[in-house]
Formats: structure tokens, sequence, C-alpha cells
């Protein structure tokens, strides 16, 4: 049984997902990633000076998508982080909140966002870490 009943008296739906990137995709941006970054839209050339790392970009563009989405609430907390490494790879954490309450609407914006990350992750060059199947 889950009671809803106290998600009528917040600004939001907390959400708190883990999205796993295998360890040997992750690595120093070269120019020729960072230009197809500015050229995408997908970072600035100041976020680009020096050696910074495919994660570090990722988070930083994630945090910024999220916080401009009208769906979440960023004057409630909104964090990416990443975590230590484990068996099944490197984890990012997405925390944040939904201003939609309701189930179905609620479901539908995570399968956006989930949606994005995926997509998004190649563009950085990082690959989400999938276990290959038993056969």
């Amino acid at each position: 049984f889950q009671n809803w009943k106290g998600l009528d008296d917040v600004d939001g739906q907390r959400v708190k997902k883990m999205i796993y990137f295998d360890v040997r995709s992750i690595r120093i941006a070269d120019d020729g990633l960072k230009q197809q970054l500015i050229d995408k839209g997908l970072a600035k050339a100041d976020d680009l000076k020096g050696e910074v790392v495919t994660t570090a970009l990722f988070r930083r563009y994630m945090e910024h998508y999220l916080a401009k989405r009208e769906d979440v609430n960023a004057k409630m907390p909104l964090l990416v982080r990443q975590l230590e490494a484990t068996q099944a790879g490197v984890p990012m954490e997405l925390y944040f909140f939904l201003r939609q309450k309701d189930w179905i609407p609620y479901e539908h914006a995570m399968a956006d966002i989930l949606e994005h990350v995926y997509a998004y992750a190649n563009e950085f060059g990082l690959k989400v870490y999938a276990q290959a199947p038993v056969q």
C-alpha cells in the first residue's frame, strides 16, 4: 500500500534515479569532442577550457537541462552527481523534483528525461553500462 495523501501538500514529487556509465567510455574530452559539443549547443566554450572529463561535462549539461524543463521545480533541490564506481559501472545520480504529481503524467515525464539521458550520453562519448545478457 502506498499512501499518496501527503503529496498534495508539497511543491513536487522527488525523483532519484541512477544511471551507470561504462568506465571505459569516460575520458578527457579532446578538441574534436569539445568542438562538436559547442557546435551542437551542448556546452559553452568557457566550460571546456583545459582538461575536462566527459562525465563532468555531461553532469553539467544534465543539470542545465533539468533546470530549464518546465515540469521540474527548480526552486527545490536539483543535483546531478557522480558517485563511487561499482561493478555495474560509474553511477551518476539525478536528484530533483517534478511538479507533476499525478501518476501517469509523472511517469511520462520520467520516461522523457531518461530517454534524453540515454540519447545524449552518446553525444558526450559516454556509454550507458549494459551487462551482456546470459545466453
